[in-house]
């Protein structure tokens, strides 16, 4: 059974929560009007075959001692728009990674047409606040009124664009892979389609001055050895010809180099 840490009170003070490993309850939750940031939110994309879905993530501010603590939350969806969403509790696992790092959860809203959703976000129902999420072709944005323990990490998420493909080469810093991942990436340039997208953060990377590509912040793909790229995928034969050359590089260097490649298509190459 998981160890679950609430909170009485509607702030979540994980220095008090995090002393102890079972349930803290109340009779009834004391209201109060304002409370400080406890919680990061972002929005997200997940790629699937069927499409893309919006993704909430959460994740504490501060960090907790266990790797893989989750954020229990109620999510619903009232009407054709209003996303209602409630946090409970921070759970430690039973399988607790030791280590400290934010506690987090990814909510699932689903596919979202471009337009305004209305966001009631809440502590345990005690105290909430009202936010919006906007979605359009080039961004999803996110606020959220200050006082509910919650605020965004970022206020926009630039969605990548249709048909694009994107992953690193890990060179482990040698300068022999370094090479090899510059030859690597050589090739891929010489048989797709130039783009320059918007310089912003992507969910999985950030585009700085329109070329400069960085993995997401916090990532094990988040290091200097991985050298990242993303590139437009041209027609289906073009398609093969990338596979192809994925396949020489992992047929002919195996286990000595790591190259990860994932699409808007919702696939891994």
């Amino acid at each position: 059974m998981n160890r679950q840490l609430r909170a009485s009170l509607p702030i979540l003070l994980l220095g008090v929560l995090l002393l102890n490993s079972c349930s803290i309850s109340g009779d009834d939750p004391i209201i109060v009007p304002f409370v400080e940031d406890e919680f990061y939110a972002e929005l997200w994309e997940d790629f699937s075959p069927q499409g893309r879905q919006i993704v909430l993530r959460l994740r504490t501010i501060e960090e907790v001692e266990c790797e893989n603590a989750t954020i229990e939350y109620k999510f619903s969806r009232q009407g054709d728009n209003e996303q209602v969403l409630s946090i409970e509790s921070i759970v430690l696992p039973d399988d607790c990674e030791e280590g400290s790092a934010p506690a987090r959860s990814a909510i699932s809203l689903g596919t979202l047409e471009n337009g305004s959703y209305p966001l009631t976000l809440s502590l345990r129902d005690a105290v909430s606040a009202d936010g919006r999420i906007l979605i359009s072709d080039e961004q999803m944005r996110l606020f959220i009124a200050d006082g509910a323990g919650v605020k965004p990490l970022r206020a926009a998420t630039r969605r990548i664009p249709n048909s694009t493909f994107w992953g690193y080469f890990d060179t482990g810093g040698d300068e022999a892979q370094v090479a090899l991942a510059e030859g690597f990436l050589a090739e891929l340039q010489a048989i797709t389609q130039p783009q320059t997208i918007e310089s912003g953060h992507y969910g999985y990377f950030s585009i700085n001055s329109g070329t400069s590509l960085r993995w997401e912040e916090g990532t094990a793909a988040d290091n200097e050895s991985r050298l990242a790229f993303q590139f437009r995928i041209p027609d289906a034969e073009g398609v093969a010809d990338i596979q192809s050359i994925l396949a020489d590089y992992r047929n002919t260097y195996g286990d000595t180099i790591a190259i990860a490649v994932y699409t808007t298509m919702g696939e891994e190459w």
